[in-house]
């Protein structure tokens, strides 16, 4: 790809990926439920997991797109030296891996019902153990802080030595980045500075992605009316 359909590619699939995000609205079940109750939950919100299942789908596919694309453009601007570039596709795939998880195993229930959406011929402990897979997607969602912040760092880290996107955006991005790294210790010791660290990092990370590919989809508008404008 050329740097400016990298450029576009990159904008385009960071805010698809943030637009899909935002369709994961399903709410978690009660806790310490019955198997009785978490089965009506379960069937009752079947709509709403599979929005969040479709939404999933989207949102990796998109990011994987956007992790491809921009490695190109720091893989240009890292020349010949590529290990930030290196550093951030491999955050991106795990990033990946993690969205992947968590559609898959959030899909489960939807595989088990029948063409009713009823969770009858399930038996217990494959309702209660939906309870156990939720809490392992926790888990996985909690260390997934670590790719997205090392995403997030080695991109900003480039940013200030290449310049390849704005100065501010790189300061944003290592302040998140320095929050997803941090707040992993929270589920080892929860103390309020790890929680706050971890919703900075969370949240931060929608945003910073959201800035950087309204910035690269700006860049590469402009790049596209200087080409037509000069010929």
């Amino acid at each position: 790809m050329t740097t400016r359909t990298s450029t576009l590619v990159a904008g385009t699939s960071g805010i698809v990926a943030v637009t899909a995000g935002l369709f994961d609205t399903t709410s978690d079940p009660p806790s310490g439920a019955t198997t009785e109750v978490l089965r009506r939950w379960y069937e009752q919100n079947l709509d709403s997991i599979g929005l969040s299942v479709t939404a999933g789908a989207v949102e990796l596919g998109a990011i994987t797109i956007f992790v491809v694309a921009l490695a190109q453009l720091m893989r240009a601007a890292e020349e010949p030296r590529r290990l930030l570039t290196d550093l951030a596709t491999a955050a991106g795939i795990l990033v990946a891996v993690w969205l992947w998880l968590y559609t898959a195993s959030t899909m489960i229930p939807l595989v088990m019902a029948d063409d009713d959406g009823r969770l009858s011929a399930v038996s217990d402990a494959a309702v209660m153990n939906f309870d156990s897979i939720r809490r392992f997607n926790e888990t996985i969602g909690d260390l997934s802080a670590v790719p997205r912040g090392l995403l997030i760092l080695a991109v900003s880290l480039l940013a200030l030595r290449a310049r390849f996107l704005p100065r501010w955006i790189a300061w944003f991005g290592l302040i998140i980045a320095t929050a997803s790294l941090i707040c992993v210790i929270g589920p080892a010791w929860p103390m309020a500075p790890f929680g706050i660290a971890a919703m900075i990092g969370l949240y931060g990370f929608l945003i910073w992605l959201t800035l950087i590919s309204a910035t690269l989809l700006i860049r590469g508008a402009q790049t596209k009316r200087d080409l037509e404008l000069s010929r």
